[in-house]
C-alpha cells in the first residue's frame, strides 16, 4: 500500500509525535492547523503510548539569511529563495523547517517557523513558499523584504520526512502546504536511486486556478518521469 502524505499550511510549530504499535499498513502525514502529525494505520493491533523515534536535532544552528529572490505566485503569495551567509552549503533533510526570527515595531521578539520549499543542493541557498496573513507580523515582515535584506534564523527542524523503505507514494497538498512536498519531489526525482522507480503522485487542491502554485514546474517534472503523476 502507497504511503499518503498531506499537507494543508507551509507555516509549521510543533515536532511530529505518533502512537507507536505493530508495523502500520500505511501512513498518513499531515501538516494542518500549525501541527505536524504523523498518523500509522494499523491492522488488528491497538496503539500503545510511546513516542516515536526523531531524527537527531542536536546539528541545528542559528544563522543570518539574506534573501536573493523574490518571485510573485499570486496576490498574497511569494516564493523567497535567500542565501545563507558564512557558509558554502546549508544541508538539510527535504521536509524540514526552519524558525525565523524578527523584532516587531514595539520591541517584542516575535518567531515564526516555516517549511523549506526547495531540495537539499551543494549550495548555501533554501526557498520559501508563504501567504501574507492579515495582521501577521512575520509573513508580512518576509513578503515585504527586498533582495539583500537579512533575516535571523535557526535550524533545520522537523521529523516530517520521506522514511525508507521507498514505497510507492501519494502527496496531497492545498495551498502554501506544497511546500514541503516540493523539496521531498524534486529531491527524490534528481536521482533514480532515490525514488527506485516507485510510483509517486502529487495531487494538490487550491480554490482558484491561480492558487496552483509551481504549476509549470510539476507539469514538466510530470513530462520527464513516467512514474511521476501530477493530479492539480
Amino acid at each position: 500500500r502507497p504511503v499518503v502524505l498531506r499537507a494543508w499550511h507551509a507555516r509549521v510549530r510543533r515536532d511530529t509525535r505518533h502512537h507507536v504499535g505493530r508495523t502500520p499498513r500505511r501512513e498518513v502525514m499531515s501538516i494542518h492547523g500549525g501541527n505536524i502529525i504523523r498518523f500509522p494505520l494499523y491492522r488488528g493491533s491497538r496503539p500503545g503510548k510511546e513516542r516515536a523515534a526523531r531524527v537527531p536535532m542536536d546539528s541545528f544552528q542559528s544563522f543570518v539569511a539574506r534573501l536573493v529572490r523574490s518571485v510573485v505566485l499570486s496576490e498574497v503569495t511569494k516564493h523567497l529563495e535567500f542565501e545563507v551567509s558564512n557558509v558554502s552549503r546549508f544541508g538539510f533533510v527535504p521536509g524540514q523547517w526552519l524558525s525565523f526570527n524578527s523584532v516587531m515595531p514595539d520591541g517584542e521578539n516575535i518567531t515564526r517557523a516555516y517549511s523549506i520549499a526547495s531540495p537539499p543542493s551543494d549550495d548555501n541557498r533554501f526557498a520559501l513558499c508563504l501567504n501574507r496573513v492579515q495582521d501577521g507580523f512575520m509573513s508580512n515582515h518576509l513578503c515585504g523584504m527586498k533582495e539583500g535584506d537579512a533575516i535571523s534564523c535557526e535550524g533545520p527542524f522537523g521529523n516530517f520526512i520521506l522514511r525508507p523503505p521507498m514505497r510507492d507514494t501519494l502527496f496531497i497538498a492545498t495551498g502554501t502546504g506544497i511546500a514541503p512536498f516540493r523539496s521531498m519531489l524534486h529531491w527524490l526525482l534528481a536521482d533514480a536511486s532515490r525514488h527506485q522507480n516507485h510510483e509517486l503522485w502529487l495531487l494538490y487542491g487550491n480554490r482558484t486556478e491561480q492558487d496552483i502554485y509551481y504549476h509549470d514546474e510539476a507539469v514538466r517534472l510530470a513530462e520527464a518521469h513516467a512514474n511521476f503523476h501530477y493530479l492539480p
